[in-house]
């Protein structure tokens, strides 16, 4: 029996929101005074009820509103994670489904939650029925989640400012109403019995630059291309749903892929459309190349998802850099470090990696650097159909053998 949950949103932490008004208060305290018998006055102007002056100034959207923060949890579609996430300016952190579903024991149909919005829709409950197949297939979680619908529940966090909070409500109610309808209205909902300011009075006419730079202006002519130019690393590249969830955690990057795919006029007919592990995105990356090779670095990680070449590996971000490096070249892209010996001496991510060590995490690999096994290394070979990095890894491993 299926096991579907109602989404939720709650306000778990936040700033003082009216430190907006006081910043601009400030910025112009020689023309604000307050007479007696009450009001404000600004300029030649008076306001009998200042909350009509407040309200007009943070309506302007200036820089000011963007100093208070608030930070939400939500118990919502992995969908809707992914559309808040492409905001990559925002604080964010997810409960990794992959770490959860790869230590359970469980695999029927009710160890799965499922957001309710998504209830009762035949191509919806379909694709779940293909992803409950591939669970009973296969039990390593990188590869029966390739079936995953993005119905599947997450619960994550994300912390955003007052202008970008705004934006986010912008597109949602003007292009997206399928989630504005549930996941906007928590948040005005939310913030109203939180901080008593009701949302819907700023939401703005039409969707503001800092959302429509992750929309495509002109796909037409759209090939795969990497090209670095000035030290920004402009990258096109097909990829799955389930690689563009994790590609898209980098801050200060501009990467259009989800956003075209979500927007919709008709809600009766976009909620039968679906979206699973295996969609394929058109992406578009923009980002300095700093920012570009720390992600390389990070994710040439063990815990990264890479097994494979497919649209939904890692490999296919990763090969642009490491397909013709040394193995002493890519010890450098190593997240790790290693003594002059060489031998691993610092694992940076070790509180992530350790739990399959441990066999708490039993479906995902345990790294053989780690480790220092050419037995595992050989797995990973194997389970990774001898890509590029699982060739490297064993011949880390080798090195640091001696």
């Amino acid at each position: 029996m299926k096991t579907y949950i109602d989404p939720k949103v709650e306000l778990v932490d936040h700033t003082d929101f009216n430190y907006s008004y006081k910043a601009w208060l400030e910025s112009r305290k020689e023309v604000v005074s307050y007479p007696e018998g009450g009001g404000i006055k600004v300029g030649n102007e008076f306001f009998d009820k200042e909350y009509d002056y407040h309200q007009r100034v943070l309506k302007m959207g200036l820089q000011y509103n963007d100093l208070p923060t608030f930070t939400f949890r939500i118990k919502g579609s992995a969908l809707f994670r992914d559309i808040v996430f492409n905001i990559n300016k925002l604080g964010q952190w997810a409960v990794s489904n992959r770490f959860k579903f790869s230590i359970m024991d469980k695999f029927d149909e009710s160890s799965y939650e499922i957001s309710s919005e998504y209830k009762d829709i035949p191509e919806w409950e379909e694709q779940f029925s293909r992803y409950m197949e591939a669970i009973n297939n296969d039990k390593v979680t990188d590869n029966n989640r390739l079936q995953m619908p993005y119905s599947i529940t997450s619960d994550f966090w994300f912390s955003i400012n007052f202008n970008s909070l705004i934006a986010l409500l912008t597109f949602l109610k003007i292009k997206t109403p399928f989630f504005f309808e549930v996941y906007g209205k928590l948040i005005v909902n939310e913030f109203n019995n939180k901080i008593n300011i009701d949302l819907n009075n700023y939401i703005l006419d039409e969707v503001p630059s800092s959302i429509t730079q992750y929309i495509y202006k002109n796909k037409t002519d759209w090939t795969e291309d990497y090209k670095v130019i000035d030290d920004i690393v402009h990258l096109k590249i097909n990829m799955g749903l389930l690689l563009y969830s994790q590609f898209i955690r980098q801050k200060d990057t501009i990467i259009k892929g989800l956003f075209d795919e979500v927007i919709h006029d008709d809600i009766d007919i976009f909620k039968h459309k679906v979206f699973y592990s295996g969609t394929e995105l058109k992406v578009t990356y923009t980002a300095d190349i700093d920012k570009f090779m720390r992600t390389v670095r990070n994710r040439s990680c063990n815990f990264a998802m890479s097994s494979g070449n497919g649209i939904n590996s890692w490999s296919r971000i990763l090969d642009i850099v490491i397909k013709d490096m040394s193995v002493d070249d890519f010890m450098k892209i190593l997240p790790c470090k290693f003594n002059k010996l060489p031998e691993l001496e610092y694992c940076p991510f070790y509180d992530d990696v350790k739990f399959r060590d441990e066999g708490v995490e039993k479906r995902n690999q345990i790294c053989p650097i780690l480790k220092n096994s050419l037995e595992l290394a050989d797995e990973k070979i194997k389970r990774d159909e001898g890509n590029k990095l699982s060739l490297l890894y064993k011949e880390v491993v080798k090195k640091t053998q001696y």
